[in-house]
């Protein structure tokens, strides 16, 4: 009986120690749940804030994108200015060079037509000059030829 005793006891201390460690167990899977738990709720956190900070991030670049746009068109504008201001510069540029070449050529022409005026000028002024030379010369020879007569 002292047998059955003892292995009973045994057994008792046994069984003890198996509820022991199965209490241990126990709290230990309780703690790691709450550890899960604790971890899972961080995690839907986390993604709260990375889903409002990827949406944050995405408004931002919306609003750049659209100030990206909105410089890109200014800059197109002021770009369309300055070639239009350099066009008109140069169309202005051109119509001076042009016009002062035209009043070169003009200046040109004038000088030869006076050129010409005063070398048509000397030519009537020598034909004078020679008609009245054949007229003093037609004067004389009929002088010559009437006293040639009278002689």
């Amino acid at each position: 009986l002292n047998v059955e005793r003892t292995r009973v006891t045994d057994l008792e201390e046994e069984l003890n120690d198996i509820k022991e460690q199965a209490e241990h167990a126990t709290s230990g899977y309780a703690a790691l749940e709450a550890q899960n738990n604790a971890l899972q709720e961080d995690l839907k956190l986390h993604m709260t804030k990375s889903k409002q900070e990827v949406a944050r991030y995405r408004k931002q670049c919306d609003t750049l994108t659209t100030k990206n746009a909105h410089v890109e068109e200014e800059l197109r504008k002021e770009f369309a200015e300055q070639l239009q201001d350099i066009l008109a510069e140069r169309q202005e540029r051109f119509a001076a060079e042009k016009d002062a070449g035209i009043a070169e050529l003009k200046a040109d022409y004038d000088d030869k037509i006076d050129a010409y005026r005063d070398h048509i000028e000397r030519a009537g002024h020598e034909v004078e000059v020679l008609r009245a030379q054949v007229k003093a010369a037609t004067h004389e020879r009929s002088e010559l030829l009437s006293r040639a007569e009278e002689a």
